[in-house]
């Protein structure tokens, strides 16, 4: 078996919302948008991460390497039948 890995991808697709604030001092109401750019975490194989990459649009990824939650992602990979893991979306 390939070597597990988990990585954080942070997506194309980007959420907007209206702001709108008002400043204290004049009254005057401003509006603005917010922006929100998803991210998943993944964990699996090379292989299974690779198969996932071509369902998500993705603009950057990165390693993840915190050992004890990498731990606890390897206790639930083997719960899930050794099936890759989306574990966080953002």
């Amino acid at each position: 078996m390939n070597d597990l890995i988990c990585e954080e991808w942070d997506l194309y697709d980007t959420d907007y919302t209206g702001k709108i604030s008002i400043d204290g001092f004049t009254g005057e109401k401003f509006a603005d948008i917010k922006t929100t750019t998803k991210s998943l975490r993944v964990f699996g194989t090379k292989d299974q991460l690779k198969k996932l990459q071509k369902l998500y649009k993705i603009d950057e990824a990165y390693d993840f390497e915190g050992e004890q939650k990498i731990k606890e992602y390897a206790q639930l990979y083997e719960l899930n039948d050794n099936k890759p893991l989306i574990l966080r979306i953002k």
